[in-house]
């Protein structure tokens, strides 16, 4: 266990879902949203997958908050990426955590400590993609408070 508190909040929860208008609309029943919608092609803003390297993949998203929370809802449009892979393999639901940290350089040794290292993705000093899927049994990745 570390020695003092290196996560200081959830920033975002991501979930992996099929049908992005119909989760919307099951939300919104429960009061959850505004959302904001967009089409990403990964070509445009991300660059390869995380996970498979895949440079052109496209997903829709939608963005809502909940108090000082993000909620993630992301549906792939093509069988090309983790979030494929992922809905595939499980059928949706959680996938990844953000997280909220003063001290990005304690998280990544705190994981390197337990043998995981941060994807090529991350850009530490200001955040890190970490494959934690083993370990917690889903991604995190890690946004250094500094800078957000």
């Amino acid at each position: 266990m570390p020695e003092k508190e290196i996560f200081k909040r959830v920033a975002q929860i991501g979930l992996v879902v099929s049908d992005l208008d119909a989760t919307i609309d099951q939300y919104e029943n429960f009061g959850i949203g505004p959302w904001e919608t967009h089409n990403i092609q990964a070509s445009d803003i991300h660059g390869p997958d995380k996970f498979t390297g895949e440079k052109d993949y496209a997903v829709k998203i939608a963005l809502a908050k909940i108090g000082d929370i993000e909620i993630e809802l992301i549906q792939p449009l093509d069988n090309k990426s983790e979030y494929a892979e992922f809905l595939k393999e499980k059928g949706g639901g959680l996938h990844h955590l953000a997280f909220l940290t003063e001290d990005l350089d304690s998280v990544l040794e705190l994981c390197s400590d337990k043998g995981i290292k941060p994807l090529p993705e991350s850009a530490p000093p200001l955040f890190a993609y970490i494959n934690t899927g083993k370990k917690l049994g889903f991604p995190i990745e890690v946004f250094n408070m500094k800078f957000t």
